[in-house]
């Protein structure tokens, strides 16, 4: 499969590529180093995003970046993107694409688009995205390393999760052999917080509950949360990392505010031996295993409602 894709992206007219909403550090990751492997090839491609994550700008200032397009579409190429409900604003351009390429490693992927490469059992799509590359011959520079680097850093935990491999290791040294500043990079990624991410965690600490047995953790922020601490939903989304690191907590959850007034997220973690990918996917979502989300139009009381309904404790 990686061979027909090398194919496609090397003969493509355009190139557009997109991601999931809300990306995170492996849907950037893996979207930049495809976006320069576009330019390896002298292809013309577009990055489309309906929002720049402000902690992944830096890997951004050398990629095209477009937030809408409205040309005939040649190539649509999702990345890390387990259904195409998830692209957002960019599914119908999936839809009416000439050839669609998939590449992701979410377990809930059931192999959307004309080319699939789709590996569960893998670290990240950066993974994925390496694999192509060293594949397509393309030198690995500083920007794709890093690129790579933070994708694989932040989809396992900075190396904790059970994702992690052989193969990922493998990945991250021979990364390693271009220069860069990766023990900065994954202080940045891993350890460094904003302020406004300390104090809705404080928040989120005052109020937490316990589900079931008390293995099951939960925590909320409101749209007043975020407003006094001058917080954003980014800031939010890094709570349940912490949560999830209680002794004794089987499944950790934080529910926070989303994009539209009246929508909700729901960020889950858990701990062998239990999926929140299956829960997800029950609310609309999806994700791996161990760490899922999903989205929930209604009030934070009809939120708590639906949780409920669908965990078993």
């Amino acid at each position: 499969m990686i061979e027909k894709i090398i194919g496609v992206l090397k003969n493509a007219q355009h190139i557009l590529i997109a991601t999931h909403m809300s990306p995170d550090g492996d849907a950037i990751g893996s979207s930049v180093a495809m976006a320069h492997l576009c330019q390896y090839y002298d292809v013309p491609y577009t990055l489309l995003l309906e929002e720049l994550p402000t902690e992944y700008a830096f890997l951004l200032e050398k990629v095209s970046i477009s937030k809408e397009w409205e040309k005939p579409v040649d190539v649509f190429l999702s990345l890390d993107c387990g259904d195409t409900k998830r692209l957002g604003n960019y599914e119908k351009l999936f839809e009416k694409a000439k050839v669609t390429i998939n590449i992701d490693h979410h377990v809930t992927n059931e192999g959307l688009g004309n080319y699939a490469f789709i590996q569960a059992e893998a670290s990240s799509t950066s993974e994925l995205v390496y694999k192509i590359i060293k594949e397509a011959g393309m030198p690995i520079t500083a920007q794709v390393a890093e690129s790579l680097y933070t994708g694989l850093v932040t989809d396992t935990g900075g190396f904790m999760h059970s994702c992690t491999h052989s193969s990922t290791h493998l990945a991250v040294a021979d990364l390693l052999q271009t220069p860069f500043n990766f023990t900065t990079l994954y202080y940045k990624l891993i350890h460094e917080k904003t302020e406004a991410t300390v104090r809705l965690q404080s928040r989120a600490i005052q109020q937490l509950i316990k589900w079931g047995q008390g293995q099951i953790y939960v925590s909320y922020l409101t749209p007043e949360n975020l407003k006094e601490e001058g917080a954003t939903r980014e800031d939010a989304s890094h709570i349940v990392t912490y949560l999830k690191n209680i002794k004794g907590c089987e499944v950790a959850i934080v529910i926070y505010p989303g994009k539209i007034e009246g929508e909700y997220k729901v960020s889950l973690r858990s701990n062998p031996p239990y999926d929140v990918a299956a829960i997800a996917k029950c609310l609309g979502g999806g994700g791996h295993e161990r760490a899922a989300g999903a989205s929930i139009i209604g009030t934070l009381e009809e939120v708590f409602i639906v949780l409920k309904d669908h965990m078993n404790f």
